[in-house]
């Protein structure tokens, strides 16, 4: 089915992916649909079938993560204790995803704990990955900002401070 393309269910048994397939909702949206916002209260985890599915964070809306892969996973505050979701969440075009309670996940887990320790170690790797997608984002913009030419073509460093 749909989740031959998720990461994070790769490793899981047949059996406890049968079970979530069974608690996951199928949702289609349109683009403009706001998921959830900034300090919602996170209780659902999605799974992207199709579409784009926007990340932002702030009131000015600055985009830092655009969900676009088929079986890409958002909203995973709910699962790591947050109770708020720490961005907001768009769709970008016509959507189709996945969504989870959190709550039944839980009742999923508490009946399988080897498959819940499979399931998360597959949440840190893709978390992981999107971090080391932000480090090299957040060091490229700061190569240019060293690296300004204000039109010139000669590189000028910015100033730095001595302490």
């Amino acid at each position: 089915m749909y989740m031959k393309q998720s990461d994070l269910l790769r490793g899981l048994s047949k059996d406890f992916v049968e079970k979530f397939m069974e608690v996951a909702e199928k949702e289609s949206h349109k683009e403009g649909y706001l998921l959830f916002k900034e300090g919602d209260r996170a209780k659902q985890l999605y799974i992207l079938l199709t579409g784009r599915v926007s990340i932002t964070i702030g009131e000015t809306g600055h985009t830092v993560y655009t969900v676009n892969y088929p079986g890409e996973v958002f909203g995973w505050s709910s699962l790591v204790g947050r109770k708020d979701y720490s961005a907001s969440a768009e769709c970008k075009e016509p959507t189709k995803l996945l969504r989870i309670r959190v709550e039944e996940l839980e009742k999923l887990f508490e009946k399988d704990r080897a498959n819940e320790i499979i399931f998360f170690r597959q949440l840190a790797v893709g978390l992981g990955s999107r971090l080391i997608q932000s480090y090299k984002m957040i060091s490229a913009k700061a190569q240019a900002d060293i690296s300004l030419s204000y039109g010139t073509g000669q590189v000028q460093e910015s100033p730095r401070t001595v302490s």
